[in-house]
């Protein structure tokens, strides 16, 4: 990949999402803070190389994978390992407070008083994370990454699946379907060793209600346009309905998709040895 592994060490717990909203996440956050730009990212180039190990990281990554770079043009985008979903950030707030180890007590929640059930459903989802009820998380946690990995969800069922891994330090070059360091790509896509074949109900029914708050969204305001955008004479019909791809199409399709994803895979391994050379 043309960068050596690197050690992230995680400082504490933070918390995705805004209080009195619905939707939660808990999560260690890095210690290093120097990578957390609320701006869009300049452009990268080989000289690019000044800044957090994280951040550094994602730059070159973008770099060799041209077709991976809408992080860097709209951002933010925040590091971090995932601990547990909750329902409401005040849920989460008492679960972050129960975890952190500190010198006094906690100060109680705003906004808080759901009750013990809210209190118990929060456990059970904790518990389901391997975050025991009165368990705290010794901080801070180091780790050393030295293989990233490509994702991939087909639709909106079942669990992301790894289509490539991209280990750091390795040679360059492509070995396909496992085994060897350097872009391994897999064709099919497999799923991430110990993750669950299927998501838990409720973590899916809480990714589809999100799914469909955004489509409401982006049909009123978005690209497809709201009020004014309609047609002049009434009839707001968009176009015929989308039929169902035949097999040739469909085979013609993951045809194109497999020779993008050896465009880019060349591509990387150019830049491989321009960064080697």
């Amino acid at each position: 990949s043309g960068l050596p592994p690197i050690r992230v060490t995680f400082g504490n717990l933070s918390i995705f999402g805004r209080r009195g909203k619905e939707g939660a996440v808990l999560y260690l956050d890095p210690a290093d803070q120097s990578w957390a730009s609320r701006e869009p990212q300049p452009e990268a180039c080989d000289d690019d190389l000044d800044g957090a190990p994280l951040d550094v990281l994602q730059r070159r990554l973008q770099t060799a994978v041209p077709g991976c770079t809408e992080q860097r043009k709209r951002g933010p985008f925040v590091p971090h390992m995932t601990v547990c979903h909750y329902e409401t950030f005040e849920e989460a707030e008492r679960a972050r407070d129960a975890a952190s180890p500190r010198d006094t007590d906690p100060s109680p929640a705003e906004g808080g008083g759901r009750g013990d059930l809210a209190d118990a459903r929060a456990d059970e989802r904790a518990d389901r994370a391997g975050l025991a009820k009165d368990a705290t998380i010794d901080l801070p946690i180091t780790i050393e990454v030295d293989e990233i990995y490509v994702l991939r969800r087909s639709g909106d069922g079942g669990q992301f699946e790894m289509v490539a891994a991209l280990s750091l330090g390795g040679e360059a070059g492509d070995v396909r379907d496992g085994g060897g360091r350097g872009t391994t790509w897999y064709d099919p896509p497999v799923p991430l060793e110990g993750m669950p074949k299927e998501e838990e109900d409720w973590v899916r029914s809480r990714r589809m209600e999100l799914k469909a708050r955004r489509n409401k969204k982006w049909k009123r305001g978005g690209r497809r346009g709201g009020r004014g955008r309609r047609r002049s004479d009434g009839n707001d019909r968009r176009g015929p309905s989308k039929s169902k791809d035949t097999p040739e199409e469909i085979e013609a399709k993951r045809k194109a998709r497999r020779l993008k994803r050896e465009k880019l895979l060349m591509e990387a391994a150019t830049l491989e040895e321009d960064v080697e050379g």
